[in-house]
This record gives C-alpha cells, sequence and structure tokens, in this order.
C-alpha cells in the first residue's frame, strides 16, 4: 500500500494520407504529440483523491482532466468525478455498497455545470 502513484507517459501518433488534387496525388503527414499524466495520493487510510490528464503538445491545449476522490466506508464507498474544464465539465457522485452481488444497490448523482439543475431536489 503505497502512499501516492504517478503514472507520466509521452504519445508521438503519425498519420500518412493521400489524397488527389486535380491531376496530382498529395501526401500529407499529420504529428500529433501529447504528455499524459495520472496519479493518486492516500490522504487518510481510507480516502483517496486523483487526477488525470494531459497535455497536447500539437494543439498546445489541456486534454480532458478528471479529479477523482473515493472514500472507503467499510460495506460502503463514495466516490466523486469532476471534469472541471473543457466542454465536457460535468460531475458524477455515487454512494454504494462495495459487494459485487449487490452493485445495483447506490445512488448516483450525475449533471453537467451551468445546466441550471440543482445538485440535489
Amino acid at each position: 500500500n503505497t502512499p501516492w502513484n504517478l503514472n507520466l507517459s509521452y504519445t508521438l501518433s503519425l498519420n500518412n494520407s493521400f489524397r488527389v488534387v486535380g491531376d496530382d496525388l498529395r501526401d500529407t503527414t499529420i504529428t500529433q504529440q501529447g504528455i499524459l499524466f495520472n496519479g493518486d495520493i492516500r490522504l487518510f487510510k481510507k480516502w483517496k483523491i486523483g487526477v488525470n490528464s494531459g497535455y497536447d503538445l500539437s494543439m498546445q491545449d489541456w486534454t480532458a482532466t478528471t479529479v477523482s476522490l473515493y472514500w472507503d466506508l467499510h460495506c460502503w464507498e463514495f466516490q466523486a468525478n469532476v471534469i472541471p474544464i473543457g466542454v465536457r465539465k460535468s460531475f458524477n457522485l455515487r454512494i454504494g455498497v462495495k459487494a459485487s452481488v449487490l452493485q445495483d444497490l447506490k445512488l448516483q448523482r450525475r449533471g453537467t455545470f451551468g445546466d441550471g439543475q440543482p445538485l440535489f431536489q
């Protein structure tokens, strides 16, 4: 049980395509590069917070970022996932039974930021 973990990766993608323009055959190569990272840290014995994100070097912009919180409640567990930036800003809150046979016994709330809906009704 390590108190934290961090994963870093670099991606390189080369896509080559051909297209016909008039009587010419044009060769186009698209290069995409990115740095991805994810990790988590155990705040307390039964609490863990994590981040999953990256940076697209080609577009010079952040990729989808997710911040997550996990809380072990003995027989139950609480999970919160938030996408705080970008066009897919949203959240997912879930409390449920840990036993796989009872996995459908849960309370869950999903939503997007700015949808005008209260968090709990």
